[in-house]
């Protein structure tokens, strides 16, 4: 047993004489998909659950896999789900966007949302009417997400159309893509941003508005570490800073 000294958790080698059951590491794989997936645990902290049960629960399990395992078995459902993608043959619009990274992996995420299901609903779509068709990315770039989007597209059908955000790297790939399959397919920019960038073109430039950013910052700075700490304003995003306005 040795330290991992930048997750600061026990690393346990399994010796032969601690080998576990496979039944027994089954289901303790199971269970720390689960905490992952249903109780949106992180990574580290779920050894430290575990270690936590077995100190003071009759839990009992006799192995405690280090976080980067926990990785490594979410990654693997996931891959998994997408692999059993089908064709639909309902008309359905694509929602494409990034995952936030992990590592040195990220997620193109395509979510596959039928045509009828918006047309049926009077308020937002929720998880149950979508489905994800994402692929599984060491780097992000316009070419990446053209050959991405191909490998999905083929694997799935050709959407109705793609709803997208502004990002300069998304749009670059899916003009690629249209290029390359020699179609023109409707392209919808998402609201929020087509507002935001509305906003940001007459005003993140003027006077005005950095003076009114340099009195918040101010103002932030002495209100901290005093009783009206709870009046501090919300940092200011220096990367999508009108998407919040509101």
């Amino acid at each position: 047993m040795h330290w991992n000294k930048r997750a600061k958790v026990k690393k346990q080698s399994l010796q032969p004489s601690n080998v576990v059951a496979i039944t027994h590491a089954q289901s303790i794989r199971a269970l720390c998909v689960l905490l992952v997936i249903q109780a949106v645990v992180s990574y580290r902290r779920i050894p430290r659950i575990l270690g936590l049960f077995n100190e003071k629960t009759p839990l009992a399990l006799k192995w405690v896999p280090h976080f980067t395992f926990v990785i490594n078995w979410t990654l693997r459902l996931g891959l998994g789900r997408l692999k059993q993608v089908k064709s639909i043959d309902k008309p359905w619009l694509a929602i494409v966007d990034h995952s936030i990274d992990m590592g040195p992996k990220k997620v193109l995420v395509v979510w596959r949302v039928a045509i009828e299901t918006l047309s049926q609903t009077e308020k937002a779509i929720q998880l149950k009417d979508c489905e994800c068709i994402g692929k599984i990315a060491e780097k992000v770039n316009g070419e990446s997400i053209s050959v991405g989007l191909e490998a999905i597209f083929n694997q799935t059908g050709r959407p109705e159309a793609i709803i997208k955000d502004c990002d300069r790297t998304l749009q670059k790939g899916v003009i690629l893509w249209s290029e390359k399959q020699k179609i023109t397919l409707p392209v919808i920019e998402d609201i929020g941003h087509v507002m935001a960038n509305a906003l940001k073109a007459p005003f993140e430039k003027t006077t005005v508005f950095k003076r009114f950013t340099a009195w918040i910052n101010q103002g932030a700075k002495c209100l901290r570490q005093t009783e009206l700490v709870f009046l501090t304003p919300p940092k200011p995003r220096s990367k999508g800073r009108f998407q919040s306005i509101s």
